[in-house]
């Protein structure tokens, strides 16, 4: 868990240093693209920059309410070392789906062996609740918001690139969608463009 959460967290600056820092290089490479199609261009890296910032900003939010409510629960219920296993849960978030599941089967794990079964079950319990509300209603509610991705493809594109490239795979997965939305609307509009200008007939010169 510690290790899942360690390169989630890799990643996750990774994508925010890309964001900070990226756009000197994004700007070279457009200089480059031609000129009748750079508004376009510019348009779709705009967007593409806008649905990863929306996403790491969900994200955070959705590592901060499995952060806070993970602590106070363990607390209530005495569980030793309530506030690092917190936010350990809390950083899990950053992987979809897969890691509050791992993360609490650790924690519940360590709770066994520190406070006994009685008390590790009640832990069990927890985050048997708190994965489905994070799974199904959480995340996809947050992530509508502020990424603007249909829950569906959310989910088939986490379980995608987790199958291709692992915990990395899982925690890019979302902007991945996000930008593949993008790009698909405009090859399309641009594809209706050209359909639209090449059907319209020329009017007659007297």
């Amino acid at each position: 868990a510690v290790g899942l959460a360690g390169g989630a967290v890799t990643v996750f600056f990774l994508v925010g240093f890309m964001l900070a820092f990226g756009g000197p290089l994004l700007k070279r490479m457009l200089d480059l693209a031609r000129p009748e199609y750079r508004l376009r261009y510019v348009r779709v890296l705009r967007n593409v920059y806008r649905a990863t910032g929306g996403y790491l900003a969900g994200l955070t939010l959705i590592c901060t309410i499995n952060a806070g409510l993970t602590t106070t629960v363990l607390a209530l219920l005495g569980v030793p070392y309530f506030l690092p296993l917190g936010i350990l849960s809390g950083f899990s978030s950053m992987v979809p789906y897969a890691g509050p599941v791992i993360a609490g089967g650790f924690i519940t794990l360590l709770t066994w062996a520190t406070g006994g079964m009685w008390l590790a079950l009640g832990v069990l319990a927890y985050f048997v609740l708190y994965g489905q509300l994070e799974g199904n209603v959480l995340a996809p509610l947050v992530f509508r918001r502020t990424v603007h991705v249909n829950p569906l493809i959310v989910l088939l594109a986490v379980l995608f690139c987790a199958e291709l490239a692992g915990v990395v795979g899982a925690v890019v997965a979302v902007p991945v969608a996000a930008a593949a939305q993008i790009i698909t609307r405009e090859v399309l509009q641009f594809r209706q463009e050209r359909r639209n200008a090449t059907g319209r007939v020329p009017p007659e010169t007297a």
